[in-house]
């Protein structure tokens, strides 16, 4: 019987960011390697939940690493492409399980500037009855008050709803308050944890893409929906 699915957004639906475009990155910062990402990921917490905008997180990020060699607007354009391919696999499931009644919920740790740029550039996005970034709350996952936040805006009890997530701490936390979670490894774990193991969608089934097979994960690349177009006119970047 359909119920309610809460889904992270990166690591599951959206791609993590790819060699070329860190490489990318790099450049415009003119700092490369542990040093730079290392400093990438200290400051991002607060960004994520909106509680410093994109100026003051690459000061930050500068302050750590002694200086970036690109404009922030340079960087922040660099950062949105860097998190804008999506998997067809996974978008095709979402559509299969809204048809079939599920209630769908999107819960991502993302900050202000790339929350805009997705949901300019994807129209995929309909399939959720809710949708909630962190930035807009001012609070980020594994906080408990995000969850709480996305299911009663979804009006649904936490007993009985499933929490979709790459990162073990985020499963953890929905699983503290009674949903049930699933750990991301691929489109599989979702399908038998809803009992669709057997369900492709059409469009995958013809074109020979099953599970996580190499020949699919090409095929899946292929596919993957960019909103390059989208990250060159916005600001902002993250998770």
């Amino acid at each position: 019987m359909a119920g309610t699915v809460v889904f992270d957004l990166y690591g599951v639906i959206g791609c993590h960011q790819s060699a070329a475009a860190r490489h990318r990155i790099e450049e415009l910062a003119g700092v490369a390697g542990e040093a730079f990402w290392s400093a990438y990921w200290a400051e991002r917490p607060p960004y994520d939940a909106g509680l410093v905008d994109a100026g003051a997180y690459w000061a930050g990020i500068a302050g750590r690493v002694g200086g970036l060699r690109a404009p922030v607007p340079d960087l922040v354009a660099a950062d949105l492409a860097s998190w804008s391919r999506f998997d067809p696999e996974m978008i095709a499931l979402l559509r299969t399980l809204a048809a079939g009644g599920w209630r769908l919920g999107l819960l991502s740790n993302a900050p202000a500037e790339l929350a805009a740029a997705v949901e300019a550039g994807q129209d995929w996005l309909d399939v959720f009855a809710v949708r909630v970034f962190s930035a807009r709350l001012g609070v980020a996952k594994p906080d408990p008050r995000i969850y709480r936040h996305c299911l009663a805006a979804l009006g649904a009890p936490a007993t009985g709803a499933y929490f979709v997530d790459d990162r073990a701490e985020n499963v953890t936390a929905a699983e503290a308050l009674g949903m049930r979670g699933v750990l991301f490894t691929g489109p599989d774990d979702v399908r038998v944890a809803l009992g669709y193991s057997t369900v492709q969608s059409q469009y995958f089934a013809s074109a020979g893409i099953h599970g996580n097979g190499s020949s699919g994960q090409r095929l899946r690349d292929q596919a993957s929906t960019s909103t390059a177009s989208t990250a060159a006119t916005n600001s902002g970047g993250g998770r």
